[in-house]
């Protein structure tokens, strides 16, 4: 006879069990695999699903994964588009979709993929080669389904590429502004002083300046006639006639 505290913990064990499985029968996940190999079982994961079946008359309604990844998500996404899938809105129930998802998971010198479609389900077993890239290590294990028998594709190794580039800073030069020119139109002003200061300094150096060209020259030799260009100098020693002019 079992006893009440031990029905009770039974309960909770098979309680817990069946959400934990209902957890992973609704989502998909990812565990111990780096962004880029995860990305790149994807899009193996997408080309196994078009050797299954025909993309042109299949709706797939995808399960997202749990814990959110976007761009390993997004990754997914565009491969089984771009094969010809239709896919229900954000892996919402969808009359007549195929429902899929994927288990990734890293386990010493393995990664293994699981591609769960409809009640069927396939999983392959990779590697990295010495370039970096995914090699399907043997044949993979096949749990046929009602709705569907999944295929593996005859393609072995899978490139695998960074999701994200780091560019190198650019290193922009210092700009050095110009140094003034000075000019007699435009003199150099101590900077900080304001265009108001610095127009009536302009008009000060403009005065200065007209003034020196309006002065009359004196002409280095004593004149004796007119010159327009010379101020009217007499020398002492020239005598003067008794009208005021000279001689």
């Amino acid at each position: 006879m079992i006893s009440r505290h031990t029905s009770a913990a039974l309960l909770c064990l098979t309680a817990l069990s069946a959400c934990t499985t209902l957890q992973q029968d609704n989502s998909s996940r990812i565990a111990g695999v780096s962004v880029p190999d995860a990305q790149a079982l994807s899009i193996q994961a997408s080309d196994i699903l078009t050797a299954s079946m025909d993309p042109r008359q299949t709706t797939l309604r995808v399960l997202r994964f749990i814990p959110a990844n976007a761009s390993v998500q997004q990754t997914l996404d565009n491969a089984l588009r771009a094969r010809g899938f239709a896919l229900a809105p954000d892996g919402m129930p969808y009359p007549g979709a195929l429902t899929i998802h994927l288990d990734l998971q890293a386990i010493p010198q393995h990664l293994l993929m699981t591609v769960h479609a409809g009640d069927g389900e396939m999983t392959c077993s990779y590697v990295h080669d010495t370039a970096g890239q995914l090699v399907r290590k043997s044949g993979c294990t096949l749990l046929e389904g009602t709705a569907v028998t999944l295929r593996a594709p005859q393609v072995q190794t899978i490139p695998v590429t960074a999701s994200f580039t780091t560019q190198p800073a650019r290193t922009v030069p210092a700009v050095i502004a110009p140094e003034p020119i000075s000019s007699p139109i435009s003199p150099v002003y101590p900077s900080g002083s304001t265009p108001r200061n610095q127009r009536h300094a302009n008009i000060q150096y403009l005065h200065k300046h007209l003034h020196r060209s309006l002065r009359p020259r004196t002409c280095p030799q004593p004149l004796t006639r007119r010159d327009s260009g010379c101020s009217h100098m007499v020398n002492p020693s020239v005598n003067r006639s008794s009208h005021g002019g000279l001689r």
